[in-house]
């Protein structure tokens, strides 16, 4: 059992966006799915703004702490 969650991370976001291109967002709920067009709605849940994004690859990380 994980008492601290930076324990799970292979990574910091930081240092997977600089090295690997990848936009990772925190603490947002996805919205909805537009798999043809390739784009996301996602909500961010500390100031409940709503917004698109589109992907080249999506992938879901579900879960809590």
């Amino acid at each position: 059992m994980f008492k601290d969650p930076a324990g799970l991370f292979y990574s910091s976001p930081e240092v997977l966006t600089k090295e690997y291109g990848v936009k990772l967002h925190t603490q947002h709920d996805v919205v909805k799915i537009d798999r043809k067009s390739k784009k996301v709605v996602v909500k961010d849940l500390q100031t409940g703004r709503e917004f698109e994004d589109s992907y080249d690859k999506l992938v879901f990380a579900g879960g809590t702490w």
